[in-house]
């Protein structure tokens, strides 16, 4: 089971990513803006704050990140916050909300060797 810790830290910042809008498919159009604006992660935890691109990323460019290998996903996202094999883990913390519950939401990407097959978004509870 993966571990999390109990606090993504407050100090953020927006994570912009290398690849330009041109250099995707068209049904990731958008794609690029997103993550230059709304990719928020902490300077200090492996983890992200909690702003539902997750869900975003899922629904509206899951087709496009499917379109996409190993290493584009690593130059649009950046790092996993975990990885198990040939999945990467993306983590995201709201501090207010973990008060109430003790889940977080993460982004899953699967892997078939170098492409992207799958995508997921969910909850999962915090373990220490």
């Amino acid at each position: 089971m993966l571990s999390f810790f109990i606090s993504c830290g407050s100090i953020l910042q927006v994570q912009k990513t290398t690849i330009r809008q041109e250099q995707l498919p068209v049904v990731c159009n958008g794609l690029v803006e997103l993550i230059n604006t709304s990719w928020i992660k902490s300077k200090i935890n492996k983890c992200h704050f909690d702003n539902g691109i997750h869900k975003k990323l899922e629904i509206e460019y899951g087709d496009c990140l499917k379109l996409m290998n190993k290493s584009q996903i690593l130059e649009l996202l950046g790092s996993p916050d975990d990885t198990e094999q040939q999945f990467f883990y993306y983590y995201f913390f709201d501090e207010e909300r973990s008060r109430k519950s003790p889940l977080i939401h993460y982004l899953f990407i699967g892997f078939d060797k170098e492409n992207v097959y799958y995508i997921e978004s969910g909850r999962r509870v915090i373990m220490s």
